[in-house]
C-alpha cells in the first residue's frame, strides 16, 4: 500500500513539474498574456527587495518604465465589464464620486485651455504693440532669459545643495 500512495504522489509531482515547466517555457518565449509584471529580479541587492516599501517605490518605476499606467478608463472599463465587482453601497458611492471628480476634471481641464487661449491672445496684443526694437529683443532673447533668469537659478541652488551634501 505504501508503494502505491508514492506512486500515486510521484504521477501527480511529474505532472506539477511538467505543468511549471510549460508555464515557464510560455512566459520565457512571451507567448503569455499574464498580467503579472517581474517588479524585482536576480540583479537586485537584498537591500533593494527589504527596503521600506520597496514594492510600491519599485512598482512606480516599474510601470513608468513600461508604461503600465492605469487610467480611469481602464478601471471604467473593467468595472463595466465585471459589475458584480460594486456589490456595495461603499462601492456605488465611490463609484459616483469618481464620476463627479471625472466630470470636475474635464470641466477644470476646458476652463484651463479657456485661460490659456485668453492669455496667449493677451501675450499677442502686448507683443504687437512693443516697437520693433523690442520685438526683436524678445525674440533675440526669449530662451536665454528664460533660462537664465528663472532655470538658472535652480540649477545653481541644486549644485549648491548637492556639493554641500558630501
Amino acid at each position: 500500500m505504501n508503494t502505491k500512495y508514492t506512486e500515486t504522489l510521484r504521477t501527480i509531482l511529474e505532472v506539477l513539474n511538467l505543468g511549471l515547466v510549460v508555464l515557464l517555457l510560455f512566459r520565457w518565449i512571451g507567448w503569455s498574456d499574464s498580467p503579472l509584471v517581474t517588479i524585482f529580479n536576480e540583479s537586485d541587492r537584498l537591500e533593494d527587495i527589504h527596503a521600506p516599501n520597496a514594492v510600491e517605490n519599485r512598482s512606480q518605476l516599474v510601470f513608468q518604465r513600461d508604461g503600465g499606467t492605469v487610467t480611469v478608463e481602464d478601471i471604467i472599463r473593467y468595472l463595466h465589464a465585471h459589475p458584480e465587482l460594486i456589490d456595495t453601497t461603499e462601492k456605488r458611492q465611490m463609484l459616483q464620486q469618481m464620476q463627479q471628480t471625472q466630470t470636475a476634471l474635464l470641466s477644470a481641464e476646458e476652463n484651463l485651455k479657456q485661460i490659456e487661449y485668453q492669455l496667449n491672445t493677451l501675450a499677442l496684443e502686448v507683443y504687437q504693440r512693443l516697437t520693433p526694437a523690442e520685438q526683436a529683443r524678445i525674440r533675440a532673447r526669449r530662451n536665454t532669459d528664460s533660462v537664465e533668469g528663472i532655470e538658472a537659478q535652480y540649477w545653481q541652488a541644486l549644485i549648491e545643495q548637492v556639493g554641500t551634501e558630501q
